[in-house]
């Protein structure tokens, strides 16, 4: 077992259930709140269970969901960064049964999507439109305030322009709609 604090220290070591957040508990009700291995609650397995990767990120895996399960501590420890159908055979050298194929297949279920998780996929939609917009305004604000600059020398944008602002941003957010279906 690793010691904690070391393991932590490394970089880019968030906690993946938090950098998650609702998708790591739609992963956990997904999973039964048990251990795919062993079947383990974190109650009876004397630690909260992790994550676990079923194509280990070292070996190209990522965090999406469908390579996610969830694990008990002693489990994810002793898999390390084992092939599935290799831990499968160690695990069942240890007592441990569980199907590798079925594994997959808990993990291939869609997530159920809770309301809550909904509501902060939307907020995070709108805040990355608020963005991109404030980000269009910005570069069009500066681009005519230094063609103002050049006619009038005082850096200030000119009233009437304000319209012309205000279209740019207008025609920015029809064409991310269009583009996105929306």
């Amino acid at each position: 077992m690793c010691n904690g604090d070391a393991h932590n220290a490394r970089k880019k070591r968030e906690s993946l259930s938090k950098r998650l957040g609702a998708t790591a508990k739609a992963i956990s009700t997904r999973d039964g709140h048990r251990c795919v291995y062993c079947q383990r609650t974190a109650q009876e397995s004397g630690s909260h269970l992790h994550l676990d990767h079923l194509k280990p990120k070292s070996r190209g895996g990522t965090d999406a969901p469908g390579n996610l399960v969830l694990s008990c501590r002693r489990c994810n420890s002793a898999r390390q960064s084992l092939p599935l159908r290799s831990w499968e055979r160690v695990a069942a050298a240890h007592g441990i049964r569980f199907s590798a194929d079925k594994v997959r297949r808990q993990a291939s279920k869609p997530l159920a999507v809770t309301a809550r998780a909904m509501k902060a996929a939307v907020a995070a939609a709108v805040a990355e439109e608020r963005k991109a917009c404030a980000e269009v305004v910005m570069a069009f604000v500066k681009s005519e305030t230094e063609e103002s600059e050049s006619r009038v020398g005082n850096g200030r944008l000119p009233h009437d322009h304000a319209a012309v602002v205000l279209s740019a941003v207008a025609d920015v957010i029809t064409r991310r709609g269009t583009s996105q279906g929306g």
